[in-house]
Formats: structure tokens, sequence, C-alpha cells
């Protein structure tokens, strides 16, 4: 049995969560926690099957044998044919508070914990429905409400929030998603977000390194945010208008 310490990467069960998974794995120890597994290819790897919209059935027994040193909550989506209001709720919110509660809990060790939302917490997007907008925007609350009720020497918590990011180079897409992504490289200087590039700051945040970092949102989007308000101060002074 492998002695590193143990990441949880709860759901995460397409590209993204392969992603981290193989990246950590040299250093960590992961198991996936999702109704399906994702396709990660690494030798300290366990899928232990979850319903997550129901986690407090898996805990007790994931809490004896594997306890995390780290969780990272990842995407929990169903397909839009399949999407209930009520199993989103479980799911991505209530299921975050019930691990988070159990686990501080029993851990023995600081834990560091990365929920993976989306820019969409704070921006509108009218071709995503409003409880897309909700759900991202209530993780990130539950993890400011978490870095304030728990203890810092012992806990800390951050969300990740990249807006629109790359699964594979921008060749392999269809050319209704390849224009798409084109446009986004194009207002992004070419710094379009892809899953290496959330990787990475997952890495960092549950590393020793980011112990001092605690209920930030860290948007990872090449500065697109930002250059759409500066190109709404530039429609106004275009138009003249007062801000």
């Amino acid at each position: 049995m492998s002695h590193l310490p143990i990441v949880w990467l709860v759901g995460g069960s397409g590209k993204l969560g392969q992603t981290i998974a193989g990246l950590l794995e040299p250093n960590y120890q992961v198991i996936s926690l999702s109704r399906t597994a994702c396709k990660a290819n690494t030798h300290h790897f366990i899928h232990y099957p979850v319903d997550l919209s129901q986690p407090l059935v898996a805990l007790p027994d994931l809490l004896t044998h594997h306890l995390p040193r780290a969780i990272v909550f990842c995407q929990r989506y169903r397909p839009a044919s399949q999407f209930d209001m009520s199993i989103a709720c479980n799911t991505e919110i209530l299921s975050t508070q019930q691990i988070l509660e159990e686990s501080c809990a029993k851990a023995t060790s600081p834990l560091s914990v990365v929920i993976i939302s989306s820019v969409n917490a704070f921006l509108i997007n009218p071709h995503l429905s409003f409880w897309y907008h909700w759900l991202k925007a209530s993780q990130i609350q539950l993890m400011k409400y978490y870095s304030v009720r728990k203890s810092a020497s012992t806990f800390h918590i951050n969300c990740i929030a990249p807006g629109s990011f790359l699964k594979d180079t921008i060749e392999n897409y269809p050319p209704s998603h390849r224009s798409f992504f084109e446009l986004l490289q194009e207002w992004s200087a070419k710094n379009v977000c892809t899953v290496q590039n959330i990787a990475h700051l997952v890495e960092y945040l549950i590393s020793d390194k980011a112990a001092c970092i605690n209920g930030q949102t860290i948007t990872l989007d090449g500065g697109l945010t930002n250059r759409l308000q500066e190109e709404l101060i530039h429609t106004y002074d275009q138009q003249k208008r007062p801000l």
C-alpha cells in the first residue's frame, strides 16, 4: 500500500480529472470519488465509486482507510437531458459541505481544499442556464464561508474559476468550436486556459507552498475578464456616455 499523502479527486471523470490525476501521481496517492472513473493511467490511482448526491454512505469507509491530505472538488456534471436541480444541488453543493465537515472532523494534519468553479460565478453567459450560474456562485460562497469558519492553521480552501478552457489542441476541435477558441486566442493574447494550466494551479494550491493562501478565488482566463471591462469602458468612451 502506498505511503504517499492522499488526495481525493471528487468528480472530474473527464479530461480535466485525468490531467489532474496524472500530474499529481508522482507525489500523491489519488483517490477518485465519482460514479465513473476518469481514464487516468497512473500507478497511484484508485477509483472509489461514489454517488455524489449521497456521499455520507461512502465517507465512513473512506475516512477510515484513505484519510485525505487534500481534496480537489472537480466538475460534477450530468448531461443536460438528465439535469435535475435537486440532484445538482446535492451533488455540487450539499455533498461538498458534507465531505468537508466529515473530513475536517477526522483530519490529523492540515487539510488543503480546492474547488474548481467557473468565471460564470460572477459573469453572465446567456448560453448557460440560471441554475448553472447559481451553482457556480454557491461554490464560491461555500469556499468563503469555510475559509472563515475553519482554523487557518489546520485548513485552507480556495477556488479556481476558469473561463472556457482547451481540453485538446485547437486543431482537434470541430470547426464550430475551433472558431470560438480562435476568437478567445485573439482576445486573450494567445493565452487561452488549458486543462494543464488548471492542473498545475491545483498542484500548487494543495502544496505547503500555498499554505498562506486561503479564501481566494483565482481566475484563469488569460486576462479575458479584465479585457471585457476595458472594452466596456472603451465603448462608453466612444459613445461619450458618462460612467
